[in-house]
Formats: C-alpha cells, sequence, structure tokens
C-alpha cells in the first residue's frame, strides 16, 4: 500500500529542515512519498523543501495562497497519490516505524479507515512523556496531525476539513468522521509532538490576541455540531459550553462565567468549576494570569506523571 505523508507549512522553514522532513525521510517502510503544501508562506520555505528534493525523488512540493490549515490538508489530499494518508505537522516528528505499523494494521485489519496512535511530547529541554492512545467519546475525538487514514475517507466517503473554520477544524472532521468510519485506537508511541514549555507562562503566544475571530469561527463551529453534541446527552453538551467558555473569558469574563455554570450545571465535574471560579474575578486580565499559570501546572504534572526520559 503506497502511503502519502501530507505536511501543510507556513512560515516553517528551519522546522521543516530540522523536525517534519527529516522525521518524514527516515521511515523503515520506503512505499511512500511526501507532500507539502505551503500555505502562502514568506519565509524561506520554498528553499527548504528544494534542499531536501535535491537528495531525494520521493518529495513533491505545492504553494497555494494563503487560506489556512484545512485548505492546506485539503489540497495535499487531492494531490495525493497514497492508498494511505499521513498528516504530519511541520513542527512535529514521525517516529521511523510510523508507516510500517500504520500499514501492518490496515493490511491485517481491512476494515479499519483511521488510525489514531499514542504519542510522545516532547520539550525544548529533551524531556519526553509517553501518552497513550485510548478509546474516548465521539465528541472528543479530534482529527488531526499524527493521524492516518484511507484516502477513501475522503474520495469515497466525501468527508474533508472544512476551509472555513479557522480553528476546531480538527475537531469538526473527527466528529464527521467518527460517525461513520471506523477507528482504531493504537496503543504505542509513534508521533512525535513538539511544545516550548514556556507556552503556557506566554499569554500573546497562548490565548490568542484575537479572541473575538476565534470565538466567531467557534460560533460556525457549534452550529454546525451542536445536534451532534446535544445526541451524546449532557456530558457532551457540557463539554461544548465549556470550550465556549474558554473562548470568552479572555475578552468577557462576565459571559464566560455563565458558559462556565452552565458546562457545571449539565455536567458536574471540577474542571468546569474551576473555571467559573477563576471566571469570578471578573477582570479578562486576572483571569488571564489565572489561566496561564493553571495550565502551565497541569502540562507540569501531565509531563512528570506520563516522563519516559
Amino acid at each position: 500500500m503506497f502511503a502519502t505523508i501530507i505536511i501543510p507549512a507556513y512560515n516553517r522553514a528551519r522546522a521543516l529542515r530540522e523536525k517534519s522532513l527529516p522525521s518524514a525521510l527516515s521511515q523503515t517502510e520506503k512505499d511512500f512519498e511526501v507532500v507539502v503544501v505551503d500555505d502562502g508562506s514568506s519565509d524561506d520555505t520554498k528553499n527548504a523543501v528544494s534542499d531536501f528534493e535535491a537528495r531525494q525523488n520521493n518529495i513533491r512540493y505545492f504553494h497555494q495562497d494563503n487560506a489556512g490549515v484545512s485548505a492546506a490538508r485539503n489540497h495535499g489530499v487531492n494531490k495525493a497519490r497514497g492508498e494511505i494518508i499521513v498528516f504530519l505537522d511541520s513542527d512535529d516528528e514521525l517516529r521511523p516505524e510510523y508507516l510500517s505499523e500504520a500499514k501492518k494494521v490496515f493490511s491485517e485489519q481491512p476494515a479499519v479507515e483511521i488510525i489514531i496512535p499514542g504519542f510522545i511530547l516532547r520539550d525544548e529541554f529533551g524531556q519526553e512523556s509517553y501518552f497513550k492512545s485510548e478509546a474516548r467519546p465521539k465528541w472528543m475525538i479530534g482529527l488531526g496531525g499524527g493521524i492516518a487514514l484511507k484516502k477513501s475517507v475522503f474520495t469515497q466517503r466525501k468527508i474533508f476539513y472544512d476551509e472555513l473554520l479557522e480553528n476546531s477544524e480538527d475537531s469538526d472532521f473527527g466528529f464527521r468522521a467518527a460517525a461513520v468510519c471506523n477507528i482504531i485506537f493504537l496503543n504505542k508511541p509513534l508521533y512525535v509532538y513538539n511544545f516550548h514549555s514556556d507556552i503556557y507562562l506566554d499569554g500573546s503566544r497562548n490565548l490568542s490576541t484575537d479572541s473575538q475571530k476565534l470565538l466567531k469561527n467557534f460560533s460556525r463551529f457549534k452550529a454546525r455540531n451542536f445536534e451532534f453534541y446535544r445526541s451524546y446527552g449532557p456530558p457532551a453538551l457540557s463539554y461544548l459550553y465549556f470550550w465556549e467558555g474558554t473562548l470568552t473569558a479572555s475578552f468577557d469574563t462576565a459571559a464566560s462565567r455563565k458558559l462556565f455554570w452552565t458546562s457545571f450545571i449539565l455536567h458536574k465535574n471540577i474542571r468546569s468549576l474551576v473555571y467559573f471560579l477563576m471566571s469570578l474575578s471578573g477582570s479578562p486580565t486576572v483571569y488571564r494570569k489565572l489561566y496561564r499559570v493553571l495550565i502551565f501546572l497541569i502540562r507540569y504534572y501531565k509531563v512528570l506523571k506520563n516522563k519516559t526520559k
């Protein structure tokens, strides 16, 4: 089975050179191609890919006007020659055995259409923690970087990423795919997610500077998927309102307070209650500071709990 690794890239020349492309080209399985979709970059992305093209004959580069990650992924699928599609974010990495393991699953279990592997979380100091791939409710499945799926999900199921969504596009795609596709959770650490631990202490990089734009996009997502959430009962609806609250809180704590409280009443849980208490500050500035500290502590705890080296 021939595979296509799709890498959407926007101003990520260095990451392409140092992370995603080397890892993609280091697969133990050799029957594949790499498709890089340049989403209107203004940096050295094209030259970064050309450097690898000069040494490899299985890389193809495509440029598009800046249209977002959904459009870039769809563009890559339309250009892909493979029966298997693997999405790799430009600053992340595939383990060398990723393709061989994915092909083994698809070969031995023909009914499987989508594979969600476990992943390694790696910080800038090289510390790693392993997160297992575990079955979870359909309303919590997001499908973006790291997944492997049959191209037939697009060509026959007619499921593509919504190009009008600038955030939550992976969840929107995941919900629609999970409703009809056979998904397997593969408990092997095949994908490396690289992150900077200080992102949770930097408000300009963590909470969007254009939160109202994010909320506008989320409103489209919510309208499109509300019935889906409602069909799964109070826990799912609670999660939806909680999600909306997090996007609202950075500029309107009064509105977010109502959303967090609605989330808590629908399904009593500590997460919604903690965020509700943070929103009582009445100040978006105070909320943002509390939020950054909370997320940093949660992430630090998870890294220590699941640390591999």
